[in-house]
């Protein structure tokens, strides 16, 4: 409580007065606002030191409050605020001073870090950590321990992470105490350990209510409410994850993406399908803004279950194969399972079992080689399909083509996937069982042409017409012209 007092002194003494002195103290109590989640009154005072230190011709000040402003920046526009903290960091090792060259040399890697440019990012958090190091500023040593953890984190090694997210606490003050505590949770609801997380976040939360530090609460809130839902406590975890993606707008949009992914996660797994597509889509448009292809493919594989969901398996498909192919480019181990589950569910619903099956081998084989678990309600759902391959392909092949599946590495997997697609056929029933031809005339029958209308713009006769929409009938268990206008205005809006 002394720094706060001591700065509210400075800044009464030097009220009306344009000296270095007001400028520092506007800088820190500025600086100092960010961790409080004061963000209003960072920005007030940073622009009003930036100006003073401009007029003054104060440098070091200078160098200092841009990176205020940079670091501000890096919540909402990560990308944007680059040049602001490339800008600080000249500065600051124009007139020497350390302490600003290392922060915002970190909080440049932090921003591309943000923008998923992972390589860029470690090689910044490096360059800051030599710095750091060399003059024993140990908070700046926990921030680089657990920015390099984020860096890590979506390739899947676990024990790395853990250890650099462990490091950092060793060191951490309040803030970092809550955002390391936040990353660990993330790990063990991963790993399955879902009731150990939530008593870890919810003891952490209330040290951060207590210490003032509300830069922490959306992240920690947002951990609590995953950890619910890996529980199965699923409406809780809905109020939670919509409270911190509200909170984290506008402010920290990575983490609202990651926050929405996993809203639409549950959304889905409770059946509110429009809610959970609705979710994704806004995941996927804050990820696109960023940059982010990680994240990006991430909110496509949420869209991909959403269509699965739907029966829409074309959809599904090429949601899906988009998010592994970036999965798979960038090194994203830890998604990859997740790509490989819902494109096995997709190969069921268009009856290829047992490529199903390869397919739900080869996920299980992943999650055990990188330590993950199902949540409580995906594990059901997986035991249902599993049933499902079991009926359409008896026990000993299910146990062949499962065992063909578990044998292949996670790259080896990857392989197979791509080199499958599109070899499969078509199901025999139901709204993927229709082809493009049969297509083209449910959506002509849908607005409203009669047999003549739709031959005449398909050049086919009117009786292949009438062929057409018998078969139609027949696949989607419909029996006239009205039900299949119905159908297709309830998958446009479901």
């Amino acid at each position: 409580m002394e720094g706060p007092a001591a700065l509210r002194r400075a800044l009464e003494a030097t009220v009306g007065q344009p000296t270095s002195l007001r400028c520092g103290a506007l800088f820190w109590r500025g600086y100092l606002a960010f961790f409080a989640a004061d963000y209003e009154r960072t920005q007030q005072d940073a622009i009003e030191a930036l100006a003073l230190a401009r007029e003054l011709g104060d440098r070091p000040n200078e160098a200092r409050v841009l990176n205020t402003l940079g670091l501000l920046e890096t919540g909402p526009d990560p990308r944007g605020s680059l040049p602001t903290l490339e800008r600080s960091s000249t500065l600051a090792q124009a007139v020497g001073d350390n302490w600003c060259l290392a922060e915002a040399t970190q909080n440049v890697g932090w921003a591309l870090l943000l923008a998923g440019e992972h390589d860029a990012a470690r090689a910044k958090l490096e360059a800051s950590l030599e710095i750091a190091r060399r003059h024993g500023w140990r908070e700046l040593v926990a921030w680089h321990w657990w920015m390099l953890g984020h860096t890590v984190y979506p390739t899947g090694d676990r024990d790395t992470v853990r250890g650099l997210w462990e490091r950092c606490l060793e060191g951490a003050s309040d803030v970092q105490d809550g955002l390391a505590t936040w990353s660990l949770g993330l790990l063990d609801v991963d790993a399955g350990r879902p009731a150990e997380a939530l008593e870890r976040l919810e003891a952490c939360r209330g040290r951060m209510v207590s210490a003032g530090v509300g830069l922490d609460l959306p992240f920690l809130d947002g951990g609590i409410a995953l950890a619910q839902a890996a529980l199965g406590r699923l409406d809780d975890a809905r109020g939670g994850l919509i409270a911190a993606a509200q909170e984290h707008a506008g402010r920290f949009v990575w983490a609202q993406t990651m926050t929405l992914v996993h809203l639409a996660h549950v959304e889905r797994l409770r059946g509110d399908l429009p809610a959970a597509q609705t979710s994704a889509e806004q995941a996927l448009a804050v990820a696109e803004h960023l940059g982010h292809r990680g994240l990006v493919a991430r909110a496509r594989h949420q869209l991909a279950r959403v269509a699965a969901a739907r029966g829409d398996w074309s959809a599904a498909e090429h949601l899906a194969h988009e998010a592994l192919a970036d999965q798979a480019e960038r090194g994203d181990h830890l998604d990859i399972p997740n790509s490989l589950e819902v494109l096995a569910e997709v190969a069921a619903g268009q009856e290829s079992h047992q490529e199903a099956a390869r397919l739900l081998g080869a996920a299980g084989s992943a999650c055990a080689e990188l330590g993950l678990a199902r949540w409580q309600t995906e594990q059901e759902q997986a035991e249902a399909l599993t049933e499902r391959l079991r009926e359409a392909l008896g026990d000993d092949a299910l146990t062949n083509a499962f065992g063909e599946g578990e044998a292949l590495s996670l790259d080896e997997a990857v392989v197979y996937v791509r080199r499958a697609r599109g070899t499969r056929k078509r199901p025999s029933a139901g709204w993927e069982s229709l082809t493009p031809t049969e297509l083209e005339i449910v959506r002509h029958c849908a607005a409203g042409l009669t047999n003549p209308e739709i031959g005449e713009r398909m050049f086919i006769s009117r009786g292949t017409v009438k062929i057409h929409l018998s078969h139609v009938y027949g696949k989607l268990g419909l029996r006239n012209r009205a039900e299949v206008t119905a159908e297709v205005m309830r998958r446009q809006f479901r």
